[in-house]
């Protein structure tokens, strides 16, 4: 396939900081924390290196992991996975990803990190102090959909995750890039850009060599994003945490095209609802649209589908569509203060997201929330529209309400309602085999999509700066609203944005 087909879907370009710890009594469970950051630009640059390398150790009640907790400053957008790299370990920080599947670092020698203002802040890797690396060639070429890429070298290294060691892992060299961090890539071994793009065989990704080097049993791991306040949550490989899930963990059989192996982690949303404050019942939102394949990917800021349903929600919470957002925003936050919730059914399994996870404040490029220019700070919907069924995303706006199990050997997904701010732990150890998440049970009846197109990269958002105002007082879609100042900005999911001396044009 071509460039265009790889899958990297990352709204605004979400990633965890984690440590990761080999459990002690062999029990191939790998259990870390992570940790939420804040971009600082649009190609999203680190926000204080030094404070993501504070550590702290907490162990399980079980004792059969021991998780390093992360102390960093309270931010909205980035999660970063800290790791080292090299014999002497050099340090980075990458963005976690569910919807890629390539390790890719920054050099210091590229174009974009060697700029005076070092955009990459250092976070760079160097492979001629490294006894361990070994090239392995120069074929490395990933795009993203809001047109950003990294061509480079693949080579092979020792990565250190916590106390965890993997040796001889194949990872990428940014050496022409214009995005200024790197990824760490969890998805299929199918979707990695060398057998995307190539047509070549897969190579064993970050994944697969954990469980070939005996640090997990299975190809799996589970992700637990916390609420939005949150600074904090836990991915653990190889395992599941019951305790940080309420009700039944159900299994969902991923979508994939007839004859085709599985390569993204896409399942089917079969439907949503309202719960509006005060009701006994959800009212179910009207599309017929439904089933629609969708992403879940942790590399996404927010969601995105299609503009019906958007617009139907919209109408529903009495919210207003913002050319500059590209997505529908509300004249105040009062209702992001409100009991009800949005409901996602994936056949019989219901997930619900609170008003007050679904409604979020969009930041400037410091992540400093976006205020009209009465100091009222601006709430929009956490979806994106987009028409492009190879591009609908369940991101961060979802899946922080939902406790995530992804199998990779045997293609389910296993989601369960999450709890908050659980302070308790009960890890499991993934089993080989069908039927090894433990306590997941399979979906008793769902509408599947049958033929799923591969998705290209989506990597895309924006980041304005400055204040919002509404020439007539409202958020009308008429309303032309200026920015005291602006930052370069991405595209949103076909939505493109013209700068016209430091406004933004309707």
């Amino acid at each position: 396939m071509k460039l265009s087909v790889v899958v990297a879907a990352a709204l605004l370009c979400s990633a965890f900081a984690l440590d990761l710890v080999k459990s002690s009594d062999g029990s191939g469970v790998l259990a870390f924390p992570i940790q939420r950051t804040t971009s600082r630009s649009v190609q999203h640059d680190l926000d204080n290196i030094a404070a993501l390398k504070k550590r702290r150790l907490r162990r399980h009640l079980d004792k059969r992991t021991v998780t390093l907790s992360l102390d960093n400053p309270k931010s909205h957008l980035l999660y970063w996975a800290n790791i080292t790299i090299g014999t002497p370990a050099q340090s980075l920080a990458l963005q976690i990803d569910t919807g890629s599947s390539d390790i890719w670092v920054e050099v210091a020698q590229s174009e974009l990190c060697s700029q005076s203002d070092d955009p990459c802040e250092g976070n760079t890797y160097d492979n001629t102090t490294s006894s361990s690396y070994k090239y392995s060639n120069s074929d490395f070429v990933i795009q993203y959909g809001d047109g950003s890429y990294a061509i480079g070298d693949y080579a092979t290294e020792t990565l250190a995750i916590g106390n965890a060691t993997v040796t001889g892992q194949t990872f990428a060299m940014g050496l022409n890039t214009t995005s200024s961090q790197g990824v760490m890539g969890i998805g299929y071994a199918a979707n990695e850009a060398y057998a995307v793009y190539y047509e070549h065989d897969s190579y064993p990704n970050l994944v697969e060599t954990m469980k070939d080097q005996g640090l997990i049993n299975t190809l799996s791991y589970s992700l637990y994003l916390n609420d939005l306040d949150a600074e904090t949550g836990e991915i653990i490989f190889g395992g599941v945490d019951s305790a940080k899930y309420t009700g039944q963990l159900t299994s969902l059989p991923i979508d994939t095209i007839p004859g085709v192996a599985a390569s993204t982690f896409t399942v089917s949303l079969t439907g949503m609802s309202l719960l509006t404050p005060g009701s006994s019942s959800a009212s179910a939102v009207s599309s017929s649209t439904f089933p629609i394949p969708v992403l879940l990917d942790s590399g996404s800021s927010y969601m995105a589908l299609p503009t019906v349903i958007l617009q139907s929600l919209a109408s529903s919470l009495g919210a207003t569509y913002s050319r500059q957002l590209g997505t529908y925003i509300f004249k105040n936050c009062d209702l992001q203060n409100e009991d009800g919730s949005v409901v996602f059914s994936f056949g019989t399994k219901n997930v619900s997201v609170p008003y007050n996870e679904f409604i979020v404040n969009p930041t400037d490029t410091d992540g400093n929330v976006l205020t009209y220019t009465n100091g009222q700070e601006v709430c929009q919907i956490g979806i994106i529209a987009s028409d492009d069924p190879t591009t609908y995303i369940l991101g961060d706006t979802f899946l922080r309400s939902a406790y995530v199990v992804y199998d990779l050997e045997n293609n389910e997904i296993s989601i369960a309602q999450t709890d908050f701010n659980s302070t308790d732990s009960n890890v499991l150890a993934i089993t080989s085999g069908t039927n090894g998440v433990p306590g997941a049970t399979p979906v008793s009846s769902i509408t599947r999509i049958t033929s799923v197109a591969t998705g290209i990269a989506t990597r895309v958002g924006t980041n304005a700066a400055g204040t919002i105002t509404p020439t007539d007082g409202s958020s009308d879609s008429s309303s032309a609203i200026g920015f005291a100042s602006l930052a370069p900005s991405s595209v949103f999911l076909g939505v493109f944005f013209a700068f016209v001396l430091g406004t933004l044009t309707l």
